[in-house]
């Protein structure tokens, strides 16, 4: 995908673009590598000695290799996002031509003070995260159309399992995994995360292509998203998104 220029003052999300999909590239070579060395294990180990040690070792290994990659990706992902909108959001205020959402209510919040509206870091009621004030903005001012289907749980789904790898690590504690693994069934996410399991018990998530897939697709979006919004380019998103 063609990336467009800065948006005016702000960060080059675009080269910061580009860098995420470097990096899932890398990642997805290192994945590479890793079934490359499970092969090796499966195939030294048919040469008759049927010591299965070899093979579990390194079926444990790429386990935690998994993780490793997949904590790499949730954080870049969550990271550009939270970036991307803490930024572009508010300088859309002086730029926003249309009708706001007057019975939402974070607009009804906000009227008297419009450029706390389109700032993420104020909440509309107390105790409200990131998410739900990102997407708060969007769907009061009517720009949601611009981004995703259904990016609300996208989203939400981005920065749920970026805090629990960042503040769990890789082995969760059991009720934290038998949380998340409810979660997943409750929220519909069984196609974006996949379940190792210990004795027939969580053991530790990841993500799906499915997921990654969906994931990078709202960040391209949201960036030519931006760029149409800001500066009026809307070539690019177009092209991608309105064929």
């Amino acid at each position: 995908m063609k990336i467009t220029k800065p948006i005016g003052e702000f960060s080059d999300h675009g080269a910061q673009l580009h860098a995420v999909h470097s990096l899932v590239q890398c990642l997805s070579e290192w994945t590479a590598g890793y079934n490359h060395q499970i092969d090796l294990a499966i195939d030294e180990d048919m040469t008759g000695s049927w010591d299965l040690d070899p093979i579990e070792s390194t079926f444990r290994e790429f386990g935690f290799a998994d993780l490793a990659e997949n904590l790499a990706f949730i954080t870049t992902i969550a990271a550009f996002l939270e970036s991307l909108f803490m930024q572009c959001l508010p300088a859309l205020e002086p730029r926003f031509k249309e009708a706001y959402q007057e019975d939402h209510a974070r607009f009804q919040r906000y009227r008297d003070a419009i450029p706390s509206f389109w700032d993420p870091a104020k909440p509309t009621k107390n105790g409200d995260k990131i998410v739900r004030r990102i997407t708060d903005i969007l769907e009061a001012s009517g720009l949601v159309r611009f981004m995703i289907p259904d990016f609300p749980r996208v989203l939400d789904a981005v920065f749920r399992y970026r805090n629990q790898m960042i503040h769990n690590g890789y082995e969760w504690d059991r009720e934290e995994r038998q949380r998340f693994a409810r979660t997943i069934q409750d929220e519909g996410w069984s196609k974006w995360f996949s379940v190792s399991t210990i004795d027939k018990a969580p053991w530790y998530f990841t993500t799906t292509g499915t997921f990654r897939r969906v994931c990078l697709e709202l960040c391209d979006r949201a960036v030519l998203a931006f760029a149409g919004l800001a500066k009026g380019d809307w070539d690019h998103y177009r092209s991608n998104y309105e064929r």
